[in-house]
Formats: structure tokens, C-alpha cells, sequence
């Protein structure tokens, strides 16, 4: 007798087991598309640029003008010019790297979950159920308050 009642409950519990929420959703489901905003950042590495400085130029140079050599394709810049206190040339090299941040608006479908529609039978339920929550509190308060006044 012990070990059917252990059958038919282990029985009862395979056969009366959940849906997966997998089946809920190929059941009931819906597809929603949504438009998401996403930021990215690319990283444009520093640049370089190559250039001529004729020798025979630097002694008729004055001493603090700068000459700059920008290269239109690139960011690069070379800045050279002639030292006010010493028979030197001096030279700077100026490029950066630059981030450049943007966002781009990106699709995205999911799948969300949608039950049927409550019967009229489950609806009425869902009503007496609320208002028996606010009803019950307010009786049992009232019936309090009855025996309260009545030990007074």
C-alpha cells in the first residue's frame, strides 16, 4: 500500500509538471522591435609627416620665426625655426590621436511574453479576491472595535 501511494505520487508529480517558459513564449508570444541607441568610440592613431629642410636656407634665417609645415592629407605639423641664443635649429613634430565618439540607432527585436486574455470567469474571481482584500481588514477592524466598546 506504502509503495503505490509513492508510485502514484511520483506519477502525479511527472505528469502534472510546469511549461517551460520557452513553450509560453512559442505559445503566447509576441515579437517586439525596438530601436536602441548605441555609443562607440574608434581611437584614430597619431599621424606622421615627412619633410625637407634645405641647409643652405638656415643661415638666412632670423633667429625666432618659425616656419610650419602642415600637411593637408593628415594632421601632422613640423615647426622648425632658427634659436634666438644658440647657432641652432630647433624642430617640433605636433599630431595627436583623436577619439571619435558617435551613435548609431540599432533594431532590436525581442520576444515578450503576452497571455490570453482573462475569461469572464477569472475576471470575476480577480475582483472578489480584491475586494475581499479591503473588505476583510475592514470587518475583522469593525468587529474589534464592536467588542471594545462592549468590555468598556
Amino acid at each position: 500500500m506504502k509503495t503505490a501511494f509513492i508510485i502514484s505520487f511520483i506519477l502525479v508529480m511527472i505528469i502534472s509538471s510546469c511549461t517551460t517558459y520557452e513553450r509560453c513564449i512559442q505559445k503566447y508570444g509576441d515579437t517586439v522591435i525596438d530601436t536602441v541607441d548605441v555609443e562607440y568610440s574608434v581611437t584614430v592613431p597619431r599621424d606622421s609627416i615627412v619633410t625637407r629642410i634645405m641647409l643652405d636656407t638656415i643661415p638666412f634665417m632670423v633667429p625666432g620665426d618659425t616656419v610650419v609645415i602642415e600637411d593637408p592629407e593628415s594632421r601632422a605639423k613640423i615647426s622648425y625655426w632658427k634659436s634666438a641664443y644658440e647657432d641652432a635649429l630647433e624642430i617640433r613634430a605636433d599630431c595627436d590621436s583623436v577619439t571619435i565618439t558617435d551613435t548609431v540607432r540599432v533594431e532590436v527585436s525581442q520576444k515578450v511574453f503576452k497571455p490570453p486574455p482573462l475569461s469572464r470567469r477569472e475576471q470575476l474571481w480577480r475582483g472578489w479576491a480584491n475586494a475581499a482584500g479591503v473588505a476583510l481588514p475592514l470587518i475583522i477592524l469593525i468587529i474589534v472595535a464592536i467588542i471594545i466598546l462592549k468590555l468598556k
